[in-house]
């Protein structure tokens, strides 16, 4: 957690799993993760552009600008990708 006044902290996860079985997802209902998305290796790139084209254009409700976040993640995505392609 961030200090009071301090600049919230954001975390990226990445994980390459072999799919077996049963089902990936938060288990502590006190975990405080918004999102989360499975997404296989070709698509990482895809959502890089997406984020990184994000707007808030028409959505009033968001409050502030979501480009600047889209960039800050698409970062690790294509960083992921990048060290998958190797």
């Amino acid at each position: 957690r961030s200090a009071p006044g301090a600049p919230p902290l954001f975390h990226t996860f990445a994980f390459l799993l072999e799919e077996l079985g049963g089902t990936l997802g938060a288990i502590d209902t006190e975990e405080q993760i918004e999102d989360w998305r499975e997404m296989t290796p070709a698509e990482l790139r895809t959502q890089a552009s997406a984020l990184e084209n994000l707007s808030t254009d028409g959505k009033k409700s968001i409050g502030g600008s979501w480009a600047d976040w889209g960039r800050f993640r698409a970062v690790a995505h294509r960083a992921v990708a990048d060290a998958l392609d190797a």
